[in-house]
C-alpha cells in the first residue's frame, strides 16, 4: 500500500503538511481536502494561517499532484508558509507553485523543522 500525505495541527498550533515519498493524484487528493478543512477552521476564527510543511520524504511530486497543489495554494489566505527538509529539484518545484499564486514571498525553505519553526513563529 502506497504511504500517504497527512494534514494535522501540529503541536505547536499550526497546519502541517507531511508529504509522501511519491507524490501523485492517488495519494494527494483526501490531503489537499484535509488542507482545505483545516484553513477554514483558521479562517472562521480570524487565526492567521500558517503552514509548516515537511518535504524531508520527497522523491517525486508528478504533474497531476502539482496540479492539486497549485489550486490549494492559490485558493488560501497563505500568510507564511515554512518548508523544510526538501532536496534542491523538489525545492524547485514546490517554489513555483507558490509563484504561480502570486505568493513566492510567503515561503521559505529550511534545512530543519526547528529552523522552520522559529521562522513560522517570528
Amino acid at each position: 500500500m502506497e504511504e500517504k500525505s497527512k494534514a494535522y495541527i501540529n503541536a505547536e498550533g499550526f497546519i502541517q503538511i507531511d508529504y509522501a515519498p511519491h507524490l501523485n493524484m492517488a495519494n494527494q487528493g483526501d490531503m489537499q481536502e484535509r488542507v482545505l478543512q483545516l484553513a477554514a477552521n483558521f479562517e472562521d476564527k480570524n487565526i492567521p494561517l500558517k503552514i509548516m510543511t515537511n518535504l524531508t520524504a520527497v522523491i517525486s511530486f508528478d504533474a497531476h499532484a502539482q496540479g492539486l497543489a497549485h489550486r490549494a495554494v492559490a485558493g488560501l489566505n497563505i500568510i507564511k508558509t515554512a518548508a523544510f527538509g526538501a532536496s534542491p529539484e523538489i525545492q524547485k518545484i514546490h517554489a513555483s507553485l507558490y509563484a504561480e499564486g502570486d505568493k513566492a514571498d510567503r515561503v521559505h525553505y529550511f534545512a530543519t523543522r526547528e529552523e522552520a519553526l522559529l521562522w513560522l513563529r517570528a
